[in-house]
Parts: structure tokens; C-alpha cells; sequence
């Protein structure tokens, strides 16, 4: 997976790399003296400035809480939870002992996985708050019957082939409704997967810090990769439905 995930720690290290840049031009023009080092520094100077204001609104609006209001509250906090304290429980063991590498590797994709089931969650609580389609839930049907008694009892042809495009119009209406409902449900068991395997990655890494067990970092990782793509094709399938 290419996808990488802004963090608070690398726009630190962005930062660090700006002030650094800025020291080591302003030393060389210095001692050199070029006229093009005083432009490249002021470029680099206004450049740096846009891309971390713009680093620092994207980290901003990426902790932002997730408009939740139904069912759903309860488990993005869950997932919330369990990444403060799966990050948490990271950081600490990467201040003793091997696999640093992995353990960063597991920090950044799990910090990307719960932004994934939080993007999902919002988007199905979205849906079931939705007004409009509460209410054709609750009418498409009662419409569907009325029409077939209607229709039932008609005798005059243009009023009957009224009455049957109105029909067909209302079925494919309500198909419509039971496949967004389907994908709705279905998302609803991964977002439950995704919070089992999220405990389970917790519980494993609390034991590889009270135990002589070392924890499998890099299969921890591809285990959460592979969780993502999940959620992504999920995410993507309500988006699908929707919009057709």
C-alpha cells in the first residue's frame, strides 16, 4: 500500500527540515555571497510557510470529530480509544528494544486504519439518520400496495398503463432501498471485524511488552493493510449505491 498517513510527528519533522534549510542557506549566502541563494532562500522561506500552514490545516480537520449522532457513536469511539492506546502502548516500546522500524511501520498504518473506519461510520450513520430515506422506507411499501389495489380495480386502459409505470417506477425504488439497506448492514459487520481486530492488535502488543513474547510487527501490519482495503471497498460500495 503507497497511501501514506500525515501525522503530528512527521509535520514536526517537516518543520525541522524547514528551519534546517533556512540555517544552511542563510550560511551559504553568508560566506558565498550568490544573489540567486538570496532568492532560492526566500523562496524556500514563503514555499515552506504554505506547505506546513496547509500540513497543519489538514492534521487539523483529520482530528476534527466525526459528526456521529445514532448507534454508530458508541463504536467510533471505540475505534478513537483504540488507537490513542494502541499508538500509546507503541511509542513506549519504541523506547526499549529491536523492531523500531516495524513498530513505526504498525504506528502509521493503524493511525490510517481508524481514520478509514471513521470515514465509514460516518458515512453509514449518514444514511441511517438520513430523513428522506426514513420516510420512503416507511411509504415506498404502503405506495406499492396501494397502487397494485388500484390497479386491481381498474378497467380504463390509459389509467391501468398509468397505474403500472407508476408501479415499476415505485419496485425500483424500493430494490433500491433493500440493496442500500444490504450494503448498510454489511458495513456495519466490518466496522464490528475492524474493532475485534483492533482489540485483538492491542492485546498483542500489550503482551509482547509484559512477556519474553516478541510481537510480529511487519504481520501485524499486513494484517491491517489488508483490513483497510476492506474498509475502503465498503466505503466505496455505499458511495456506488447512491450514486446510482
Amino acid at each position: 500500500m503507497k497511501k501514506t498517513n500525515l501525522t503530528w510527528r512527521i509535520f514536526g519533522q517537516n518543520v525541522l527540515l524547514y528551519f534546517l534549510s533556512l540555517i544552511i542557506l542563510v550560511g551559504a549566502f553568508r560566506f558565498l555571497k550568490y544573489p540567486w541563494l538570496l532568492v532560492l532562500m526566500w523562496l524556500v522561506a514563503l514555499g515552506g510557510i504554505g506547505v506546513l500552514a496547509f500540513q497543519a490545516n489538514r492534521l487539523a480537520a483529520m482530528e476534527a470529530d466525526v459528526s456521529v449522532t445514532g448507534k454508530m457513536k458508541s463504536k467510533l469511539q471505540q475505534a478513537k480509544n483504540y488507537r490513542r492506546q494502541i499508538v500509546a502502548a507503541l511509542d513506549k516500546a519504541n523506547r526499549r528494544g529491536s523492531q523500531t522500524a516495524h513498530r513505526e511501520a504498525l504506528r502509521e498504518r493503524v493511525n490510517y486504519w481508524t481514520t478509514a473506519i471513521e470515514d465509514l461510520i460516518a458515512r453509514v450513520d449518514g444514511l441511517e439518520q438520513d430523513p428522506i430515506l426514513k420516510k420512503d422506507a416507511k411509504t415506498v411499501p404502503a405506495a406499492i400496495k396501494k397502487i397494485e389495489k388500484e390497479l386491481a380495480a381498474e378497467t380504463d386502459p390509459l389509467i391501468r398503463e398509468q397505474l403500472v409505470h407508476a408501479l415499476e417506477t415505485r419496485r425500483k425504488q424500493l430494490h433500491a432501498l433493500e440493496t442500500l439497506q444490504l450494503s448498510i448492514r454489511r458495513a456495519e459487520l466490518q466496522v464490528d471485524s475492524t474493532l475485534s481486530l483492533l482489540g485483538t492488535i492491542y492485546s498483542q502488543v500489550l503482551t509482547s511488552q509484559s512477556s519474553t513474547q516478541v510481537a510480529n510487527y511487519q504481520r501485524l501490519t499486513e494484517e491491517v493493510d489488508e483490513e483497510v482495503l476492506r474498509l475502503e471497498d465498503h466505503l466505496a460500495a455505499l458511495r456506488e449505491v447512491t450514486a446510482g
